[in-house]
């Protein structure tokens, strides 16, 4: 049962865990069989002074510290290092790679908890901060606390910091704060902060940053501020609210919520010698709803934002909408809005541009007068109507547009089925029609349409295209397009009558052929399926019947005259093609589409030096062909029949055909020569019924070393 009473000692220690001196001038010490009290102590101990200190230790249970002090004094640059080496204070630990400078003065720090988990002991503090100066990669530049008023708290369920009127300086801004921080330990979870001052261009640039405001948006420096309160709360909300006024002139009064899903501007009031407007926004995923009254200028605007924006030059009326995405019937609207350069970012990949345009709200109809819209690199100018009715938004415009890219136009519809939220707009209750009225439709690069006029409905699970009026390349190309969430579809009837063979074929295969002529084509083409494999199932029939021309250019064409003049028969009566080209009185062409290929059934050009009937497919996909080909100039083979044994009287006067295999790419095919065995009845038919003499078909031409070649059908 000992006890011990102390009623004033000094004391001058050294301890191996702690790297400075501690210095004890005065104090008193009472110890007994579980604890033990120090009292009215006064020292230093390092980096950091002390007076009217208490400490007490009670083992009585599990042992636990008391600590209570009148004035504590803290030279930070020397203690942090120290003090942040210890794990067992998670907070000061976190910071072990920060620069701390400046004198932190407790006027009254409280302490008590388990004396072995320090990270469940309660702390009240308060004091002031003095030269302070917290350099960390969480902010652009070092802060710098002249003067301030602190007070904390520390439990085992929160962490706070509150400071009153503290003079902050970081980068070019000037502020006096008050506020709180919470859960700091942990990171900081939450800021609360009201600020007035001066904020200069680098703190314009951090603020906009954290406000997570486009560059486009950012607000010209120097700026005053004054009672405006800031919230940040990690992965939930970032809040401003105050009064700017800007050098340039504008006074703005705003006040701002963004959250990870909307952005909602609560108040907006901008004033200058051009402008004045009361505005009020949300953007979010089940609403778009806008409040506003007044005018903007391009000057006003100019006065306030740093760059020239693209979005907005001039907005004027009196207009309000309340658009409920999924609840038609309850969204209104009303009054009129005009302007130039809006951006409408209606939770859209790709914002939508619109150029000068006039809105009408009449309760449940918006009606948009000559808007010029951009969106991507599709542009256009739109009129129509939107009207909300019980279930769904309905809308029937017009769209002009001098082009249109099929290909940019896709992606901006993508719908990648992991993006749940452009699902869900994809779902969204919107049909009605836009009339497509386009000078010209490019797609995929090769194909292009002048014009395209079309109509375009679109539906919850599906957008339909009829076309109506459309060239392509010559070829009128009524039918229709069906998009889908399980893939495309499409329907057309192509056309043409006494249409010039020359302008079709040059669009069409991109200068690969070069001909002359009229043609006339027919034809019906279908397919249904992914996109990606939609080739692969177009079916259908196409016939076409040119007339009275010329072929100054065709590699497969040219690549079998190249072949066959090698063969004595044929030296001298081949058309040279890039000199007076191959002639024609007629070609007709009958084929159909099967399994992703163009099957030709019938290939038939009657010449008026030479006469060639083909048969074989195209396949669409990989661009090949593989065909078979009669090939028979015009002149007879006397100087070869003579040359036959026992039949040279009888065949006096005779064509000749050779029958050749062409297959591989378009751009350079592969010529052989075919036996005669292999001519089926549909090739021979058609030369047949082209050639008005008789004719034979050679066979084995090269096995016999240029003699007397076999005559394997006449």
């Amino acid at each position: 049962r000992t006890r011990v009473d102390v009623l004033e000692f000094n004391l001058n220690a050294k301890y191996q865990r702690v790297p400075y001196p501690l210095k004890i001038r005065q104090g008193r010490l009472y110890y007994s069989a579980t604890e033990i009290d120090l009292s009215g102590m006064e020292g230093e101990l390092g980096g950091f002074s002390f007076s009217d200190l208490a400490v007490r230790i009670d083992w009585s249970r599990e042992p636990h510290l008391t600590v209570q002090s009148g004035e504590f004094r803290l030279f930070l640059d020397e203690i942090h290092p120290w003090l942040s080496s210890f794990e067992a204070l998670p907070f000061i630990h976190s910071l072990k790679d920060t620069g701390i400078n400046g004198t932190l003065l407790f006027s009254n720090l409280n302490l008590r908890g388990p004396l072995q988990s320090p990270k469940d002991w309660l702390v009240l503090a308060s004091g002031k901060l003095r030269e302070f100066v917290f350099d960390s990669n969480l902010f652009p530049g070092p802060i710098k606390v002249s003067d301030g008023d602190f007070n904390i708290l520390e439990d085992t369920i929160r962490q706070e910091l509150h400071f009153q009127e503290t003079q902050i300086s970081m980068l070019d801004t000037f502020l006096t704060v008050s506020g709180y921080l919470d859960d700091y330990r942990k990171g900081l979870d939450l800021a609360e902060i009201n600020l007035k001052g001066d904020v200069n261009l680098e703190g314009t640039r951090w603020f906009s940053n954290l406000l997570h405001v486009p560059n486009e948006f950012m607000i010209r420096s120097p700026i005053s501020v004054s009672e405006s309160r800031f919230i940040w709360e990690k992965g939930v909300r970032t809040c401003f609210k105050g009064d700017l006024l800007l050098q340039s002139g504008p006074r703005i009064s705003v006040d701002i919520l963004k959250e990870p899903k909307s952005f909602v501007l609560k108040n907006l009031h901008v004033q200058d010698k051009d402008s004045q407007l009361s505005a009020k926004l949300i953007l979010g995923t089940d609403t778009f709803s806008i409040n506003f009254t007044g005018n903007v200028s391009e000057a006003s605007i100019h006065r306030v934002f740093v760059r020239e924006l693209p979005y907005l030059s001039e907005l004027q009326g009196d207009f309000k909408a309340n658009i409920l995405f999924d609840q038609p019937k309850r969204s209104t609207t009303q009054g009129k809005l005009t302007g130039k350069d809006l951006i409408f970012p209606w939770g859209l990949k790709v914002p939508l541009r619109i150029g000068s345009f006039a809105i009408y709200g009449q309760e449940d109809q918006i009606k948009v007068d000559s808007a010029v819209c951009t969106w991507g690199e599709c542009h256009g100018v739109l009129n129509g109507t939107l009207n909300f009715t019980e279930t769904e938004y309905v809308f029937n415009m017009d769209f002009s547009s001098d082009a249109l890219i099929l290909d940019k136009l896709k992606r901006l519809f993508a719908v990648d089925p992991r993006d749940k939220e452009t699902n869900r707009l994809w779902n969204a209750p919107v049909c009605g029609t836009i009339k497509l009225n386009l000078g010209t439709f490019i797609y995929d690069e090769r194909f292009t349409w002048t014009p395209f006029h079309a109509d375009i409905s679109f539906h919850p699970e599906k957008v339909m295209v009829s076309v109506t009026n459309a060239e392509l390349c010559g070829i009128s190309t009524p039918g229709t397009l069906e998009w889908t969430t399980e893939g495309v579809s499409f329907d057309f009837r192509p056309i043409a009558e006494r249409q010039e063979v020359d302008p079709t074929v040059k669009c069409l295969r991109e200068g690969k052929v070069r001909a002359t002529g009229l043609f006339d084509l027919k034809g019906h083409i279908m397919a249904k399926g992914k996109a990606e494999h939609l080739s692969e199932s177009v079916q259908g029939k196409l016939e076409a019947f040119a007339k009275d021309g010329r072929i100054h250019h065709s590699i497969p064409l040219e690549k079998v005259f190249a072949y066959l003049s090698v063969i004595e028969i044929f030296r001298g009566q081949l058309p040279k093609m890039t000199e007076e080209g191959l002639a024609y009185k007629s070609i007709t062409i009958r084929g159909d589409f099967q399994e992703g290929k163009f099957m030709l059934k019938e290939g038939v050009l009657d010449g008026l030096s030479m006469n060639m009937a083909a048969e074989g497919y195209y396949d669409l996909k990989n661009k090949k062909i593989k065909g078979a080909l009669l090939v028979a100039p015009l002149k007879t083979a006397d100087s070869v029949i003579n040359k036959i044994p026992g039949i040279n009287h009888i065949m006096a006067g005779t064509l000749v055909s050779i029958p050749v295999k062409i297959e591989g790419e378009l751009s350079d095919p592969v010529v052989k020569v075919l036996p005669a065995s292999s001519v089926g009845e549909g090739l021979w038919g058609m030369m047949k019924r082209t050639v008005e003499l008789p004719f034979i078909i050679l066979d084995s031409i090269f096995s016999n070393n240029g003699k007397n070649p076999e005559i394997d059908r006449e």
